[in-house]
């Protein structure tokens, strides 16, 4: 008795050729159906739609927000704006100040240092241990 072996089947080939031809075939679908003014009118419109329900959102979280006495978006646009103002006339006063600023604090210390009053009060001698 011969055995003879059948070629062996891949089943992702069958699959990827299915895929192949599905995509080839949604694609052609959806080209035809954008290419439509119809489609564009449509989009058009959601879009529209999309903008404005976006706007009156904001609005009305603005208005909730405002009567729960809460900062909202353009409140905290306004503290970042102001603080990175701050933060900018800082960096521009610690960079004019920096060299000076090493000097004083120097200068500080020494100060410091010599306005200390003299050490007068000296530590008990220490016990002797067979005492």
């Amino acid at each position: 008795m011969a055995d003879q072996k059948s070629p062996a089947v891949d089943p992702f080939t069958a699959w990827r050729d299915w895929l192949g031809q599905a995509e080839r075939q949604l694609n052609s679908f959806f080209n035809d159906v954008m290419g439509r003014e119809q489609y564009t009118r449509a989009m058009g419109q959601f879009n529209t739609f999309s903008v404005n329900m976006q706007k009156s959102m904001t609005e009305t979280m603005s208005r909730y927000l405002s009567s729960l006495n809460l900062p909202n978006r353009e409140d905290f646009g306004a503290i970042m704006q102001r603080l990175t103002a701050i933060e900018e006339r800082l960096g521009a006063i610690e960079g004019n100040n920096g060299d000076a600023t090493v000097a004083s604090s120097a200068s500080h210390g020494a100060i410091a240092g010599t306005l200390r009053p003299p050490r007068t009060k000296k530590p008990p001698p220490a016990k002797g241990k067979g005492n």
